[in-house]
């Protein structure tokens, strides 16, 4: 999405005013509004990187266990201000351009480089390989060839991590494809995954437990963005 249609979804998302059926903790009907917050997020919008002010969401809370929680629209990572197209985009760009370098690429993300430096290790961390190669197999129902993808390595102490982050984002983009997701599949996939799972996206633990899952066949009639 670019960021006229990103707005006009949150937007209207808000406007919808619904909330919950059910806690999402104790799983009590007796949900109500508990007022209102404000965040801004930047994505991407064609070659250019752009900020997001003002998207209003919803705060709801238990009548039960008092459990309180914002209410999170499509395409909007909770605790991430750099949505995942802007994250694909810079690590991808650094992974394979030999002309990239970490000041140029951080430049055109509007972040400071050792923001992109810990990209690389949630990329990185988001999956296992293994597991991903697995996933591939079973969407596809074929053999899939193991990905080794060509990465640019300019620094060979963390050349490790960046063939992995680069094995990552390949496989998830390969994955998002298989099942109809747009690219960049780092943010179609993952957002449709961990959507609404608030706290998810904390640097120290970016794994997501659906890659190791099985049953990722269906996510094709189960995922809508």
């Amino acid at each position: 999405m670019d960021t006229t249609s990103c707005a006009a979804v949150w937007r209207e998302f808000f406007d919808r005013d619904e909330i919950p059926a059910a806690c999402r903790s104790c799983g009590d009907p007796h949900v109500t509004r508990d007022g209102t917050a404000e965040r801004s997020a930047i994505v991407r919008q064609g070659e250019a990187t752009v900020a997001i002010d003002g998207i209003r969401l919803r705060r709801v809370q238990c009548g039960e266990c008092d459990t309180s929680w914002r209410l999170y629209p499509p395409g909007l990572l909770p605790r991430r201000r750099y949505q995942l197209c802007v994250v694909s985009e810079a690590v991808s760009t650094y992974l394979f351009d030999p002309e990239a370098t970490r000041p140029a690429v951080a430049e055109v993300a509007t972040c400071a480089v050792r923001t992109v430096g810990r990209w690389f290790r949630w990329v990185a961390g988001v999956a296992e390989p293994a597991q991903l190669q697995a996933r591939l197999v079973e969407v596809l129902d074929e053999v899939v060839v193991p990905l080794f993808p060509d990465v640019v390595i300019r620094n060979h102490a963390v050349g490790g991590l960046l063939r992995r982050a680069a094995t990552n984002l390949v496989g998830i983009e390969t994955l998002a494809r298989a099942i109809g997701l747009a690219p960049p599949g780092l943010a179609s996939l993952v957002v449709a995954l961990v959507a609404g799972r608030d706290g998810w996206t904390t640097y120290a633990r970016p794994a997501v437990p659906e890659f190791a899952s099985r049953g990722l066949g269906g996510w094709s009639v189960t995922l809508t963005m």
